[in-house]
């Protein structure tokens, strides 16, 4: 066997066992029932399923990406088809544009995010700060879950 093909065989039963892994920890199963089944160490139970779920996170993000791109090109396409109206004073072309344009700023994330003011239930003001949850990172997302799980129970 050549040396490419060793290659290959080897990164194929690397996706393979990528893949059996990001199946089990979706099951469930600990990162310790899984390095006892594959016959590996936790830790490298962890990083196998570590690395799966970032090969995942790419390609969903990749796979977005292209969604995303579709749509600017029929949003284009579509405001194309409306210009010569929208030349002439057609309102209605107008006002179609103008959704076009506010929904290609929402895909490209052009807008500013909006604020929002927290009440409570009775209708006043909530004391609690307005956070940009977009900046923060999942175990800050996680933390602030936890601690207003604690206060609602």
């Amino acid at each position: 066997m050549k040396s490419n093909e060793r290659h290959s065989a080897s990164r194929i039963k690397a996706q393979e066992r990528m893949q059996l892994v990001l199946n089990m920890r979706l099951q469930g199963k600990s990162y310790r029932t899984i390095a006892a089944e594959l016959n590996v160490s936790v830790t490298r139970a962890y990083r196998i399923a570590d690395k799966a779920f970032a090969n995942l996170c790419l390609e969903t993000q990749e796979k977005t990406e292209k969604v995303r791109q579709q749509e600017i090109a029929r949003q284009d396409y579509m405001l194309s088809c409306l210009w010569e109206r929208i030349e002439q004073g057609d309102t209605k072309a107008v006002d179609s544009a103008l959704k076009i344009q506010e929904r290609r700023a929402k895909l490209l994330g052009l807008d500013a995010p909006t604020k929002v003011d927290q009440t409570s239930s009775d209708g006043s003001m909530s004391p609690q700060p307005t956070v940009d949850a977009s900046r923060l990172s999942d175990e800050a997302l996680e933390e602030i879950l936890k601690a207003r799980q604690c206060d609602d129970g």
